[in-house]
């Protein structure tokens, strides 16, 4: 991590601050001043004033422009995505489970952010759409078709059980994976 600095460009995380402030007065905060202290406290004002003290927003600086291990950063976050799941499965407290949720969160915003770095690196300007649509599919059908696999399992064997086997499948496909192409672990933007 480094201190952000006039210069590092923004990535603003919302749950929902632009359906409660106004476009207009977020291009204005976001364009109109260098300083990321001013922008940061420009945004958490905005939030509050417009009654969303349940969002959470935050700035992210340019931090992910100066990573070079995208191979190695991407698996680890998946990897670190499944254990977050085996921790849900067994968090005996909800305080526990919420961190669990949380951290998931996070390392998939960290998965995401390299795996479509990587794919925009070796994808021809032609193939994008395409790839962009195979991608989209997989995002929005691999989770139904968890949904319905976790469903009859938990049925069968529990959901504490159910969960934790999806977490520990997901490690595990990421190592089976990492070890069969050890290429994708030594990428380099």
């Amino acid at each position: 991590m480094h201190t952000a600095e006039p210069g590092d460009r923004y990535l603003l995380c919302s749950d929902g601050l632009s359906t409660v402030v106004a476009t207009e007065s977020l291009r204005h905060v976001l364009t109109g001043t260098a300083d990321p202290e001013q922008v940061l406290d420009e945004l958490v004002g905005l939030a509050y004033a417009a009654g969303a003290p349940d969002n959470i927003a935050c700035v992210v600086s340019g931090t992910f422009t100066r990573a070079r291990r995208h191979g190695a950063l991407m698996a680890s976050a998946a990897a670190v995505w499944g254990g977050t799941v085996v921790i849900l499965g067994l968090a005996p407290h909800l305080w526990l489970a919420l961190a669990a949720l949380t951290l998931g969160g996070a390392v998939n915003f960290l998965l995401s952010t390299f795996r479509n770095a990587i794919s925009q690196a070796h994808t021809d300007d032609a193939l994008r759409g395409r790839i962009q649509g195979s991608l989209t599919v997989v995002l929005l059908g691999g989770p139904q078709l968890a949904h319905l696999l976790h469903g009859v399992a938990a049925s069968a064997f529990g959901p504490q059980l159910t969960i934790c086997a999806g977490g520990l499948l997901t490690v595990t496909t990421v190592a089976v994976i990492v070890r069969l192409s050890p290429h994708l672990w030594h990428y380099t933007d």
